[in-house]
């Protein structure tokens, strides 16, 4: 079966864009709320939805943290997609689709498809992830500006990478991400912790 996710149309909620044209990563604000995404959103093939301007892809994309040890958990693409091979990046995640919908998990697909492709990515000794919401993170000028990403962390100790013929998974330091990895992450990553860094807020939490 062809797999079907959801999808907003542009024309409908134009906001959806303007939003981000003069910054990539918005928190919380009452024109983008998970369960509005949901309620304007319908469900596409994917296939006919790929590099397809008039609709926004829902991507659940989530970053994991060790506020005690002052780490991040950091992955690198070694096969899938080829816009994002080789490339270093904090989020694990994917679209939101059909499947997401019947989960007795969470209310929210978008919670639903963050928890499983994290199940799906990663070994979490974690029995319930209790996972907590960031904002949203588009690129209007990359090459996949027709996704937008609903942005999770997750504070944890103990995580592998199960799909090890996809990712390669490092614990990194706050030091070492900012001043090695941070020039090699793709896009999303580094407007995420552009906010982070830039958010007393989530320096205090993350402890930053």
């Amino acid at each position: 079966m062809e797999e079907r996710i959801f999808v907003i149309s542009e024309i409908l909620r134009p906001e959806y864009k303007k939003q981000f044209r003069n910054r990539p990563f918005i928190p919380h604000t009452p024109l983008f709320d998970k369960y509005d995404m949901i309620a304007a959103s319908e469900l596409q093939l994917r296939k006919d939805m790929e590099k397809n301007p008039a609709y926004l892809q829902l991507v659940a994309y989530t970053i994991i943290i060790n506020p005690l040890k002052q780490q991040i958990f950091l992955a690198q693409r070694i096969s899938g997609d080829e816009r994002l091979l080789n490339t270093y990046c904090l989020g694990f995640g994917g679209h939101v689709s059909a499947e997401d919908i019947h989960v007795e998990i969470c209310s929210n697909p978008i919670d639903n498809a963050a928890i499983r492709e994290l199940r799906e990515e990663l070994f979490i000794k974690k029995k319930n992830l209790n996972l907590k919401q960031l904002g949203y993170v588009r690129d209007l000028n990359s090459t996949t500006n027709e996704h937008i990403g609903i942005v999770y962390y997750l504070e944890t100790g103990s995580v592998f990478v199960r799909e090890k013929d996809k990712l390669k998974g490092l614990w990194v330091s706050y030091d070492d991400l900012k001043n090695i990895y941070y020039h090699k992450l793709e896009s999303w990553s580094k407007y995420i912790l552009d906010y982070i860094y830039e958010s007393k807020y989530y320096q205090k939490t993350f402890n930053f």
